[in-house]
């Protein structure tokens, strides 16, 4: 596997897995889930605390079988390498697309006036933020704090990004600075808003705090192609086994 540019495939796979698994370790520890990674897989020792949350990350595709077995929550399969007989008992399910971005100048950003993007500071805004989130994706929570409770936005390596146009909130994103890469998270527009350039924008917000790392996320379909534009590349999909 190789990416238009020349680089390793596998290599760049490998780098949004440890982005999720570092993501994955920010909300499970958030939530009081105890969460352990070597070099080859990330887990949690707890219940997922979320039904949004994993209970383990393939960290290399050569990951016995042995040590996924038994272990509690959904495995991210994230090179696709493990097939029904390594999980008895699983059902797969394939996800979204790997995308990377190698540290690079930003192509200019369209102006969007009467839009401020901005981190996420009190815990207040960790609510709005979280409501916002979840209305942007079809469902308020079902609670205040269920996946980001208050003081989230004070965790080491996250920073919650919310944009707002004209006074009112109308998108997310979050981002998790861990090995190696940063990686791009919860974008999310309400839908009365959307297809004006906020999603990019929240993006954008990611990818400049830390703009020396190589930036990785999951991208739906319908999202590849704003990512690309952004200099994103698309990898292969992973799989989840439930």
């Amino acid at each position: 596997m190789s990416t238009p540019d020349g680089r390793t495939g596998l290599a760049d796979v490998a780098l949004c897995a440890q982005g999720e698994a570092a993501m994955q370790r920010v909300l499970h520890v958030g939530l009081g889930s105890r969460w352990r990674a070597d070099d080859e897989i990330a887990w949690s020792l707890d219940p997922a605390p979320h039904r949004y949350l994993l209970g383990a990350v393939t960290l290399r595709p050569d990951v016995p079988a042995a040590r996924l077995v038994g272990l509690p929550g959904t495995v991210c399969d994230s090179f696709g390498s493990l097939s029904q007989a390594d999980l008895p008992g699983r059902a797969p399910e394939p996800e979204n697309v790997w995308m990377v971005r190698h540290p690079a100048p930003l192509p200019p950003s369209p102006s969007l006036p009467g839009l401020d993007v901005r981190p996420v500071v009190t815990d207040d805004e960790v609510q709005l933020w979280e409501r916002i989130t979840f209305e942007a994706n079809g469902a308020p929570p079902d609670r205040p704090g269920e996946l980001h409770p208050r003081g989230s936005q004070r965790q080491a390596g996250l920073t919650l990004w919310l944009a707002v146009r004209g006074g009112r909130p109308v998108g997310t994103s979050l981002g998790i600075v861990a090995s190696g890469c940063v990686t791009v998270s919860a974008v999310a527009v309400l839908p009365e808003a959307r297809g004006r350039g906020i999603g990019s924008a929240l993006t954008r917000s990611v990818i400049a705090s830390a703009p020396t790392l190589p930036a990785t996320l999951s991208a739906s379909e319908d999202a590849l192609g704003v990512y690309e534009r952004l200099g994103f590349v698309a990898l292969a999909r992973s799989v989840h086994w439930s």
